[in-house]
């Protein structure tokens, strides 16, 4: 069940930020909140994710984007969502999703500067949502180790 509702999330912020250019904080932290939740209740996150690797995943993978947002080539609602995909599925999935964005933006980049599509901003929401995607669908596992 919480596979499918992080995949509606995700679908919802890519469409979000593929049409409007922001990622509502209101979506990002309902899912911090039913985190939290979950892990008060059972221990663990929806994932199995304890609260230890939750947070370092949040942190890893917000990492990688922070010099982004500070030179205002990513958003800071693109940061917060990294950190929040890093909160749901723990530090390793949450790397794996930060590879697979990584290199579908790479895509996305390479697409815009062939259409020379001058200095806009990419939808980074989409990428790290189809990584995310990618990571709960497990076509992943065919293209990096699982641990």
């Amino acid at each position: 069940m919480a596979r499918w509702l992080v995949a509606v999330w995700a679908v919802v912020i890519a469409v979000g930020d593929v049409c409007t250019r922001r990622i509502p904080n209101t979506l990002l932290l309902a899912a911090a909140v039913a985190v939290a939740l979950v892990w008060l209740y059972q221990g663990r996150g929806p994932f199995g994710v304890t609260v230890s690797d939750g947070l370092l995943g949040a942190a890893l993978c917000a990492a990688p984007w922070l010099p982004g947002w500070r030179w205002r080539r990513v958003g800071a609602g693109d940061v917060k969502y990294a950190a929040c995909i890093g909160l749901l599925l723990g530090w390793l999935p949450g790397l794996r999703v930060m590879l697979y964005a990584g290199v579908i933006l790479g895509i996305m980049a390479g697409l815009a500067w062939l259409r020379s599509s001058g200095g806009s901003r990419l939808p980074m929401g989409l990428a790290l949502s189809a990584g995310l995607l990618i990571e709960l669908s497990g076509v992943g596992r065919y293209v990096l180790p699982q641990a």
